[in-house]
C-alpha cells in the first residue's frame, strides 16, 4: 500500500504568512510586543515583563486579550 504525502504548496506558505502578519497588525503594539518573546523566542512571562519594564500580570492580561483578539478573527 503506498500513501501519496503531500508538501505544503509554497503559494499556501506565503498566503498563511500574509495572513498571519495582517492578523499581528490588526492588534496594539502593547499586545505584539508581548507575544514575540513569549511565543518566538520561548520567554516567561517573568523574563518578558523584565524586557518591557512592565508588571508580569500586565504581559499575561496583554497575552491574554491579544490571543482571544487572534481567535475572532
Amino acid at each position: 500500500m503506498t500513501h501519496d504525502v503531500t508538501q505544503p504548496d509554497s503559494t499556501e506558505t506565503v498566503l498563511a504568512s500574509l495572513e498571519f502578519t495582517r492578523l499581528l497588525g490588526s492588534l496594539s503594539s502593547e499586545h505584539r510586543e508581548v507575544l514575540a518573546p513569549t511565543y518566538l523566542y520561548g520567554r516567561t512571562d517573568q523574563e518578558t515583563a523584565e524586557i518591557l519594564g512592565v508588571p508580569a500580570g500586565t504581559v499575561r492580561s496583554r497575552k491574554h486579550y491579544a490571543l482571544v483578539k487572534l481567535r475572532a478573527q
